[in-house]
């Protein structure tokens, strides 16, 4: 075929390649056969989970050009690569400071995870979402509402509330924050007290103190004990504390969100 998109539903061939042998420019058109080859070769040397040429072109004069391309690291290789490439992430970008310091959060830690999903945006509200669809959806729903987050990230599991507290760190040192959005479904076996404390903790570390609007909706094993201590600290402690539990929709504190966030309402 001509590949291009939906190249599988166009008769495409696969062919098998033998990785002990290795590849000869077996079953390409003749004037492919030096790309193929070095395509191959760039694959095995880099050990990549993917290498990629869409479109190649050939022209008028049987050349042979590569217009875009492709590649997929595989990470548990890095260390014998002798090119140390920049890590990237989704958005085709080196990864910020954050991005990579949340992702130490679960090193050497396997009970439940914490910041290894974590995405730096444009945005002006703090997002710590639990995992799962559910943080999608909430997500979706912010925007919806005309929020902007600053962020992308979720816990999931059931971490111990250090993990929590260096994630709201990293989450809160963005400057000019509008809010913060501390947002989940009801667990099954997440702590909610545990994490809303290490939520607490790492609040109390951020300086200056945080006075935007924070918004918390969460259900689960001993909700009840973490929402009645939330509400003591944010007087004590003078946190702008807004706590909804599982007979409030997720999505409903969205629209909370925004509209304390950006001055349309008070509580």
């Amino acid at each position: 075929g001509k590949g291009g998109t939906g190249a599988e539903e166009k008769g495409a061939k696969i062919y098998p390649v033998d990785i002990i042998k290795g590849y000869n420019g077996e079953n390409v058109p003749a004037e492919v056969v030096e790309t193929a080859k070095k395509l191959w070769e760039v694959f095995i040397k880099y050990d990549l989970e993917l290498a990629e040429i869409n479109p190649l072109v050939i022209d008028k004069n049987a050349k042979v050009w590569a217009l875009d391309s492709k590649v997929i690291l595989d990470d548990d290789a890095d260390f014998r690569r002798e090119i140390k490439f920049a890590e990237r992430n989704l958005f085709g970008r080196p990864s910020t400071e954050a991005e990579i310091e949340a992702r130490k959060i679960d090193e050497g830690d396997h009970r439940g995870t914490a910041g290894s999903v974590y995405w730096d945006l444009d945005g002006d509200i703090a997002v710590i979402a639990a995992g799962g669809g559910g943080s999608i959806v909430n997500m979706d729903a912010l925007l919806a509402f005309g929020g902007k987050p600053a962020n992308y990230t979720e816990h999931s599991g059931n971490p111990p509330r250090e993990k929590l507290k260096r994630l709201t760190k990293i989450v809160l040192s963005k400057p000019n924050l509008k809010g913060c959005w501390f947002v989940g479904g009801t667990a099954n076996f997440t702590d909610i007290y545990e994490t809303l404390m290490g939520f607490v903790e790492g609040l109390r570390e951020i300086s200056p103190k945080p006075k935007f609007p924070i918004v918390i909706r969460r259900g689960g094993p001993k909700d009840k004990e973490a929402f009645e201590a939330l509400k003591e600290i944010g007087k004590k402690e003078g946190f702008d504390f807004h706590i909804f539990g599982r007979e409030t929709p997720m999505t409903k504190t969205a629209k909370t969100m925004v509209e304390l966030a950006y001055g349309n309402i008070s509580n």
